[in-house]
């Protein structure tokens, strides 16, 4: 599910890049495993299913936090996520729109 949902945000970022909102949308991806999706995999990641680095951000933990923060900020925009046997996360899709004010 995430490579497919992935390729559809990166075609609405090129959307988007051409009309004149592109400097007003920002794609923010929070990962809730931390401890695999490090900056470099999720950089490429990012590339490998054509997200532009210039409005797209990942979010993760600091190496002093704990990885259980990123889980917490994902559950409050109402993620589900379940370790499995393999330590894959199994998770819904959700996507989100949020502007300037938060909501």
């Amino acid at each position: 599910m995430c490579p497919l949902h992935a390729e559809r945000i990166a075609q609405v970022q090129d959307m988007i890049a051409q009309t004149p909102m592109k400097d007003r949308v920002l794609f923010v991806t929070i990962t809730t495993d931390p401890k695999n999706d490090t900056g470099d995999v999720m950089r490429g990641y990012g590339m490998a299913h054509g997200f532009k680095s210039d409005s797209w951000v990942f979010l993760t933990t600091k190496p002093d936090q704990p990885e259980e923060t990123m889980r917490q900020l994902a559950k409050k925009f109402g993620h589900s996520f379940t370790k499995t046997k393999q330590a894959y996360q199994a998770h819904g899709v959700v996507t989100h729109v949020v502007d300037r004010g938060g909501r």
